[in-house]
């Protein structure tokens, strides 16, 4: 749920006496809710988002994977990943990414809280 992972961000950035929030994602409407959580605290990596997830069609494609956009937007997700290697605390739910940038990191980490939220459903399979 959002609330409770912004209020576990909101803690553990207390806790753990960060100055700064730095957010990794592909979506603008997860910019747009820590930013009004943390105002000028937040860092984003300045790049194109979509807004809103849904099930992308030839007819509707993902603006990311577009022809031509492709390697911009692998280009963004591995610098993504590298300014997450460099932070002090990492809070995440376990991805390829984030375990590249925890390699990446070398145990450097002052905090790193790692998330289960389980397995996204297939929202392609029908019920």
């Amino acid at each position: 749920d959002r609330e409770q992972l912004l209020d576990l961000v909101r803690r553990r950035k207390e806790e753990w006496g960060m100055d700064y929030v730095f957010l990794a994602t592909e979506e603008n409407a997860n910019v747009e809710w820590f930013r009004a959580a943390f105002g000028d605290q937040l860092l984003v990596m300045d790049r194109e988002r979509y807004n809103g997830w849904h099930i992308y069609t030839k007819e509707d494609p993902n603006p990311l994977y577009q022809a031509g956009k492709k390697h911009l937007t692998a280009l963004n997700y591995l610098a993504e990943m590298e300014l997450l290697a460099a932070c002090d605390g990492l809070i995440s739910s376990i991805t390829s990414g984030v375990r590249y940038a925890i390699f990446r990191n070398g145990g450097r980490y002052s905090h790193l809280e790692l998330l289960d939220c389980g397995r996204f459903p297939d929202q392609r399979r029908r019920h």
